[in-house]
């Protein structure tokens, strides 16, 4: 069977009016290769309560770029969240083939990846493309890049 391939991949944090845009910086890169930061983008908005927010976002699109990331985050995965993950596929995988994962914001900042379903996250949208897209592809390709584990 062949997996499906990744065509694209974006991630995205929110700096609060409370937090410091650096730290909320250094936990996001601590999931980029090195060479990316620059691509990272600032958007200024303002929430509910009339409060600054930055949202901290990134799309890679470029094919070596993608798998340098995918081989990062792998590295950095731990086996627990990696089962977690295949165990959960079906409720992290939409219908037009996007993977959504969420890492916890403040462990990544302290140098550890950790799967939370809270608010404070790095939330991470990859995006697979075959011909048809099957969630076995995208399982296939899953294990292949070591994101998951049986």
């Amino acid at each position: 069977m062949s997996s499906a391939r990744v065509i694209w991949v974006d991630l995205e944090t929110f700096a609060h009016a409370t937090e410091d845009t650096e730290k909320v910086f250094k936990s996001l890169l601590f999931l980029l290769p090195d060479g990316l930061e620059k691509l990272v983008k600032k958007e200024k908005v303002l929430g509910h309560y009339r409060n600054e927010i930055i949202i901290l976002k990134i799309k890679i699109t470029n094919k070596k770029n993608i798998e340098d990331f995918l081989s990062l985050l792998s590295g950095k995965m731990d086996e627990k969240d990696k089962e977690l993950l295949f165990e959960l596929l079906d409720k992290r995988l939409d219908d037009s083939g996007t993977l959504y994962i969420r890492f916890d914001k403040q462990k990544a900042f302290l140098g550890e990846l950790k799967l939370s379903d809270g608010e404070d996250v790095i939330r991470i949208r990859i995006k697979f493309s075959a011909y048809p897209l099957s969630r076995e592809l995208v399982q296939e390709s899953c294990l292949g890049y070591g994101l998951m584990k049986k």
